[in-house]
């Protein structure tokens, strides 16, 4: 598993996979205690001012308003900084095909971009909609459902990942290993990891003992199992831990393209990926040159 530390506060309240994204959008930076964001040239546009900060998406970012982490509330800002949807919420994510997951007295449910709820307060997890279908937690298990709030995949599953590539991850209990169900609940890869990731452009991690690799929707591994921690691929690179150690980005050939030499990552999101490297934390491009650099 990947390690964030404040990466997680930086690089979001995080959904299963990476879900569509539009074709621009500004980026949360930390600065002096804030939240803040940049374009994609590492120019500051909104200020920091903000508890924390969400990744934008769809044109809205969210943002939590308050002292500190603990007793902010969350809404959401346009790429100016003007606030569309007051800040009420205790959790808030970003938007994805125009919903987006919102904690309500301690429930989530679903928002528009009018701050309308679309599907109640109900659930212990939601996640980002992904091709038409979310990851959702109740009762302390996991299924999906669609923009309705009807169940798709009824919630019966202790983890799952998102749809994505047209199947899901799916992990039933403790005793159980993990497999891949379409939409219908029928298995297409029989149950043999013991953790498994969504799919991304063809591919999905998952992991045997300790170590992580690729697999294709067949189930044949397509880069070998070789990684100590691994995240789904963004936009054509994969987060990759090597060795316990450092983490850095390959292609879909298994190719190192951004050397293993940051303490932290996340995903790459519009172009740009959050990285921690010693006291430097920031933003780096796909050829790895740092975009914005910040500090603890």
């Amino acid at each position: 598993m990947l390690k964030y530390g404040l990466m997680m506060l930086v690089a979001a309240l995080v959904s299963l996979t990476g879900a569509a994204q539009t074709a621009s959008t500004l980026h949360n930076v930390y600065m002096a205690g804030k939240f803040g964001f940049v374009d994609a040239k590492g120019t500051v546009v909104v200020q920091p001012k903000y508890a924390l900060a969400g990744r934008c998406n769809e044109g809205l970012c969210p943002v939590a308003i308050g002292d500190n982490a603990f007793n902010s509330k969350w809404g959401y800002i346009d790429q100016t900084g003007k606030t569309v949807i007051a800040p009420t919420y205790m959790g808030a994510s970003e938007f994805t095909e125009g919903l987006a997951a919102v904690n309500v007295g301690g429930k989530w449910g679903y928002i528009d971009k009018t701050g309308k709820m679309i599907i109640q307060p109900q659930f212990q997890v939601a996640h980002a909609f992904n091709d038409g279908l979310a990851a959702v937690q109740l009762k302390n298990m996991m299924g999906l459902i669609d923009k309705t709030g009807n169940w798709v995949i009824e919630p019966k599953y202790r983890e799952v990942t998102s749809y994505s590539d047209g199947l899901i991850g799916v992990w039933p209990d403790l005793q159980s290993k993990w497999s891949y169900i379409d939409k219908t609940g029928k298995t297409v890869i029989t149950a043999q990891f013991d953790r498994a990731k969504s799919f991304s452009g063809g591919l999905a991690p998952v992991r045997v003992n300790d170590i992580w690799g690729f697999i294709d929707k067949t189930g044949n591994y397509i880069i070998e199992a070789t990684f100590t921690g691994t995240e789904a691929f963004s936009e054509g690179l994969a987060c990759v831990e090597v060795d316990y150690a450092n983490f850095g980005f390959i292609d879909k050939t298994g190719k190192l393209v951004i050397a293993a030499q940051y303490d932290r990552s996340a995903t790459f999101w519009h172009g740009l990926a959050w990285v921690e490297q010693g006291n430097n934390l920031g933003l780096i491009d796909k050829k790895g040159d740092w975009i914005w650099k910040g500090s603890r």
